[in-house]
């Protein structure tokens, strides 16, 4: 098992770091999903699809034996999200000045 250094809340950080990325993934196949809603749309999408995701990560980690459930973890998987929507927004307002 692989161990994390002691530090306070780096398993958060982790948690932010990981849905991040996966929101600027989600958020990369705009252009080739076929969805008649704005690009702005799409980010809220993006938040809402991450969110759930973190949601099912920490369901399913409730059934397995050597892992937990934390509120706190879901809402650092949120955060992540929002923040890579967060950042594509305030590249597409950059673009569209």
């Amino acid at each position: 098992m692989i161990r994390l250094p002691n530090v306070p809340f780096f398993d958060k950080g982790v948690h932010i770091m990981e849905f991040f990325i996966l929101g600027i993934l989600f958020i990369q196949t705009y252009p080739s999903v076929r969805l008649r809603i704005s690009y702005q749309e799409y980010l809220y999408l993006g938040v809402v699809i991450v969110a759930l995701y973190g949601f099912s990560d920490e369901w399913h980690q409730f059934y397995v034996p050597t892992r937990t459930t934390s509120a706190a973890d879901f809402l650092a998987d949120t955060v992540g999200g929002l923040l890579a929507s967060g950042l594509a927004f305030v590249r597409y307002e950059k673009r569209h000045v």
